[in-house]
């Protein structure tokens, strides 16, 4: 794992235990920080840098942080 990775609105969805759809509801009404990284290329990509969840709150941020490293030994044909 990179030392500060995307964090994607589903890995914060499962760390906050919210669906996706309630997590973009916060992000517009600004109780969450907003998207680090917008990128529009083959379909939406919206994502957070792990530092900028560590700044808004570091138990979320861990909670990122052990489901990026658990995705990280699933085998990528497995999945």
């Amino acid at each position: 794992m990179s030392d500060d990775p995307n964090v994607r609105v589903h890995i914060l969805s499962a760390a906050l235990n919210v669906g996706e759809h309630a997590l973009e509801l916060q992000v517009r009404l600004g109780k969450l920080p907003p998207y680090t990284i917008v990128r529009y290329e083959r379909g939406r990509y919206r994502a957070w840098r792990l530092s900028t969840i560590r700044a808004w709150n570091p138990a979320v941020a861990d909670r990122c942080a052990a489901l990026l490293r658990a995705l990280e030994t699933i085998p990528r044909d497995a999945a």
